[in-house]
C-alpha cells in the first residue's frame, strides 16, 4: 500500500475516534487532545509526501506521529475504553508504524 493510502486510512480512523469518543472522563479528554494533535501531524505529513526535498522532515514527523499514537494506544489499552476504540487504536498504531517505515 502506498504512503498516501496509509495516511488516508490513519486519518479516517483518527476522525472516527474523535467523533465517537465521549468527553466525560479525564482520560477521554486527554486522548481527544492527543488525537487532535495526531490529526494536525497527519495533515503536515500529507503535504510532504510528494516532496523529495522534505524526506528528512517527513521521516522525523512520521516517527513522532508513531510515537504519539503508540503512547495514546497504551493509554487506551489501560483504560476502560470499549473494544471498538481499543481495536481502532491498535489499528492506528499499526498504520502509523507502516507510515514511518516507508522509505
Amino acid at each position: 500500500m502506498n504512503t498516501n493510502a496509509l495516511i488516508e486510512q490513519l486519518e479516517d480512523i483518527i476522525q472516527a475516534l474523535l467523533e465517537i469518543l465521549p468527553q466525560d472522563e479525564s482520560w477521554q479528554r486527554i486522548l481527544i487532545r492527543q488525537l487532535n494533535q495526531a490529526d494536525c501531524d497527519i495533515k503536515d505529513l500529507r503535504s510532504m509526501v510528494s516532496k523529495p526535498k522534505k524526506k528528512e522532515e517527513f521521516n522525523r514527523l512520521s516517527h513522532l506521529l508513531h510515537e504519539h499514537i503508540s503512547e495514546s494506544s497504551m493509554q487506551v489499552e489501560g483504560s476502560c475504553a470499549d473494544k471498538t476504540s481499543k481495536s481502532a487504536m491498535r489499528f492506528a498504531k499499526a498504520l502509523s508504524a507502516d507510515i514511518c517505515h516507508k522509505d
